[in-house]
């Protein structure tokens, strides 16, 4: 999960959130929809300082390919501890495949619009992860994998810029 006041040593290397994360808070099941990934909007820088660019297809195998490995998640970039709960629960992992944009009141009150290709993520947060979401000091998650990277394309670069 991204965070706020509880992870300020992040923020030293984040950029301004790009991909809307937190799109859907729903209680009392302590549900959160997030957006883990798009390929139409630039995304936020990573913590490692990194902005990752992905194309549809990209976006698709990943998320297929995390989900088949287990679908681990954590908080801060980091795993939690064997036999601790996790920090959230997956439930759903899918692409949106709608040509039309789907728009979400966010639990910070803004308008996320889901778009075509977009990998969205669901699942039940721990209880201290839902109210951290719900107070604001934590605004998305981060899915725990790894990637082979290579340099965007110029044509990339343009059609994420124009969304």
């Amino acid at each position: 999960m991204h965070a706020g006041p509880t992870a300020d040593r992040l923020a030293a290397h984040a950029g301004p959130l790009s991909v809307p994360r937190v799109a859907k808070a729903s209680e009392p099941d302590r549900y959160l929809l997030m957006v883990a990934a798009s390929p139409n909007r630039l995304p936020a820088r990573g913590a490692d300082g990194r902005v990752d660019l992905m194309s549809e297809r990209v976006v698709e195998q990943a998320c297929w390919d995390w989900l088949a490995k287990g679908a681990r998640t954590g908080l801060l970039h980091k795993r939690g501890k064997t036999g601790e709960e996790p920090p959230f629960r997956v439930v759903e992992s899918y692409v949106y495949r709608n040509r039309k944009p789907w728009r979400l009141r966010a639990p910070d009150g803004t308008v996320v619009t889901i778009r075509q290709g977009d990998w969205l993520v669901g699942g039940i947060a721990r209880p201290d992860v839902f109210e951290a979401v719900l107070a604001g000091e934590l605004n998305g998650a981060s899915v725990q994998g790894s990637m082979l990277r290579r340099p965007v394309s110029q044509t990339t670069l343009k059609r994420q810029r124009a969304e």
